[in-house]
């Protein structure tokens, strides 16, 4: 399942509505999408391969999420940050003084505007070491996990990624997993199909860069 969002600009969403139309027809895309939309009100006819959430309800449902963000790189922190303002969220990570900066209100990278938040911010953010207290109580589990990605083999090491699928199925199977690493196309299909699990779904990272 693919997530994709789009504002409230009608001329970038049909075009959106388009390409996805012609990807899906080439057998390019072969998951459920799922748009996210600006939109308080739509029609059906734009879209007959997914169905629209618009933005106002998507909020409404996860106002009260247990939110859990894997990993504190630039990724997961910056999310984790940004979620923690409206949510309750735990970071996971593995290195024990990252856990201990974030919880001291400190970034373990050097970024504006993380390092600002965290002062600054009344933020609803722990971090633990814990992953399996912390995968038991959420709601939805993102996934920001390094996937190194090798040139010359032209392939993604996504074994850290697998790794959390496999705990959180473990701990919490009614988990919604948002994959937020970068992963080779096909990738999501393949792992719900490995875990015979539909709660993992891709929602794309785009940096500035």
């Amino acid at each position: 399942m693919i997530f994709v969002t789009v504002g409230t600009h009608e001329q970038p969403f049909n075009r959106l509505i388009q390409k996805v139309d012609e990807l899906k027809k080439d057998g390019v895309i072969t998951e459920d999408v799922i748009i996210q939309t600006g939109f308080s009100t739509y029609e059906p006819k734009y879209c007959q391969w997914s169905k629209l959430i618009p933005y106002q309800q998507m909020i409404k449902n996860v106002a009260n999420a247990r939110i859990v963000i894997t990993h504190g790189g630039y990724v997961g922190l910056s999310l984790a940050v940004l979620l923690a303002q409206h949510h309750q969220v735990t970071a996971v990570d593995i290195v024990p003084e990252k856990v201990e900066l974030i919880n001291s209100k400190k970034s373990p990278i050097q970024d504006e505007y993380i390092e600002k938040y965290l002062a600054e911010k009344e933020l609803n953010l722990t971090a633990t070491l814990d992953a399996k207290e912390a995968y038991s109580d959420a709601d939805f589990v993102v996934i920001a996990a390094p996937t190194n990605y090798d040139s010359k083999k032209n392939f993604f090491d996504t074994s850290a990624v697998e790794a959390v699928i496999k705990l959180v199925i473990e701990y919490n199977p009614e988990a919604i997993m948002v994959i937020k690493s970068t992963i080779p196309v096909g990738f999501t299909a393949s792992v719900r199909e490995k875990y015979h699990c539909d709660n993992i779904i891709f929602s794309p990272e785009f940096l500035r860069e």
